[in-house]
């Protein structure tokens, strides 16, 4: 019972001349005064002592109740019940939660000569630009709209988080760049290094990656459905954990030590070096749907951490 309650628990009664609360750890206690009406309550620490109010009073009577303080916030650790209930495709949300990059200490958009050019088409063929060093590296361009651009400059570590970049091609080293949440549906990258550049939560649908290098770079999460990663692409310890791959065609490609853990990999086409790549909890590996028998090298394969020779997964093993 907290205090206002006991309080109105007096009020209700004829006979209570005043209440004692008192809070001690969890524990929470009313105590109501009847009898001899005293003149003077100290409270100590923990306790509040009030007085029902009487006709010709000069003390102090009841304190009108406060309002309740918000509950405090969850715990860092704690999931709430609105996390639980958010849900999307038959999954919780919180799954891929995608958290915003930092703009990076090493350069700003403010010394960034390509910045001025960005824009829907742009080519950043700019004399000024084409001449710089740095390109866009390190340029803050979230949420920019860039559909159809041209990137044959450098963008080590830029930004486009949120961006618009559908039908953008790129053609340069985009090392440790991020492209959380980014529209790249129907891009092209052929020939560039993204090497640890971040592309959790992207859309990906339908575009096409060739002769590139992705080396430890993030998919996790990716809306990826249609994707080709044609020849030459090197993407050893790349996450796909959690990606929607639909469709997806990886064809001749260095996927050594890649973790497709809980990917959908329904309809996908693996022709590629999958040497120590983790397929654990991936949508389609078990049922055969998932077309590896072109794939070469020991991966692990089903939900039980079987290592398998992924051209003689034998389905049975995943029931």
């Amino acid at each position: 019972m907290d205090w206002e309650s006991c309080q109105l628990e007096c009020e209700t009664q004829p006979d209570c001349l005043a209440y004692e609360w008192t809070s001690t750890g969890m524990t929470r206690r009313c105590s109501l005064k009847y009898g001899h009406r005293p003149m003077e309550l100290t409270p100590v620490t923990g306790t509040i002592c009030r007085l029902k109010p009487m006709p010709g009073d000069v003390i102090r009577p009841w304190i009108a109740p406060r309002p309740r303080p918000p509950p405090p916030p969850p715990h860092p650790g704690v999931i709430t019940i609105a996390q639980l209930t958010a849900v999307a495709g038959g999954q919780l949300e919180q799954a891929c939660p995608i958290k915003p990059a930092s703009a990076s200490a090493s350069g700003s958009s403010a010394a960034c000569p390509c910045c001025s050019v960005a824009g829907p088409g742009a080519d950043f063929t700019d004399p000024e630009c084409a001449a710089s060093a740095t390109g866009l590296a390190y340029a803050d361009l979230r949420g920019a709209d860039l559909q159809g651009a041209k990137f044959e400059i450098a963008t080590i570590g830029t930004i486009f988080d949120g961006a618009n970049l559908k039908g953008a091609s790129f053609t340069n080293n985009g090392k440790g760049a991020s492209f959380k949440g980014a529209d790249l549906r129907q891009a092209k990258m052929d020939g560039a290094m993204f090497e640890n550049a971040d592309f959790h939560g992207a859309d990906l649908r339908e575009a096409t990656i060739q002769d590139s290098n992705f080396d430890g770079a993030n998919f996790a999460c990716i809306k990826g459905e249609k994707l080709m990663f044609k020849g030459g692409n090197k993407l050893v310890k790349t996450s796909f954990k959690h990606a929607q791959l639909t469709g997806t065609i990886f064809e001749n490609n260095q996927l050594n030590e890649a973790d497709f853990r809980n990917a959908n990999l329904k309809g996908v086409i693996i022709s590629s070096d999958v040497t120590a790549a983790d397929f654990s909890h991936a949508t389609g590996v078990c049922d055969s749907s998932t077309d590896m028998s072109q794939a070469h090298g020991t991966a692990r394969c089903d939900p039980v951490m079987v290592n398998c020779q992924v051209r003689l997964v034998d389905p049975g093993k995943c029931q």
